[in-house]
């Protein structure tokens, strides 16, 4: 029987950061291994009870990184995956919250966009009060300002350039993103969005 691996990542906010926590599971032996923002950070084997119960819960802390200031949030991070018949699911959680009522109460913090790069999807958000801009848990780019009201926060990923102009028009605040040279639509409900 060969071993199936599934990647999930989700998009967690916390203040005004993005944090990236990428699950791989071992369906066959529900081996699992956590990374928070490329980091490898948690392997938890499986047992046989957990297979035997296919069911496991696993949960660990995710905010506050090396050098942050001590006011910087920390979130407990919580899974369980349970197996019925031949279908997994993942009930993720963020401090007792599910996921995605989490998600909706943060939504309004940033703006998100989906970029195409070297035939893989991906999202990158803005925070729209800091103008800082995250992709895969690291914050990218260098904000500067071109006039009172307009922003432009300038980005290279994988050595393709970007930027994002922020402007407030008629008291609108409005956001474009170029990614090579091609303006890029916002995606509306970035909440529901786990790769």
């Amino acid at each position: 029987m060969a071993e199936e691996l599934k990647v999930i990542v989700f998009n967690i906010p916390i203040d005004a950061r993005m944090f990236q926590v990428e699950l791989h599971h071992n369906q066959r032996t529900m081996t699992r291994k956590y990374s928070v923002d490329g980091k490898d950070r948690e392997t938890r084997e499986g047992t046989l009870w957990e297979r035997i119960m296919k069911k496991s819960s696993d949960s660990f802390m995710i905010g506050r990184k090396q050098g942050d200031p001590e006011e910087v949030p920390l979130k407990k991070f919580e899974v369980t995956i349970k197996k019925e018949r031949r279908v997994f699911t993942y009930s993720v959680s963020v401090d007792g919250t599910a996921l995605a009522e989490y998600l909706k109460k943060a939504h309004w913090r940033f703006t998100a966009w989906e970029l195409l790069i070297d035939g893989s999807k991906t999202i990158i958000f803005l925070h729209r009060h800091t103008c800082f801009l995250w992709y895969k848990g690291e914050k990218i780019g260098t904000t500067e300002e071109t006039n009172g009201d307009e922003k432009l926060v300038s980005f290279s990923i994988e050595g393709k350039p970007g930027s994002v102009k922020i402007q407030i028009i008629n008291g609108i605040l409005t956001k474009y993103l170029r990614f090579e040279g091609v303006q890029r639509p916002e995606l509306d409900k970035w909440d529901r969005y786990c790769e």
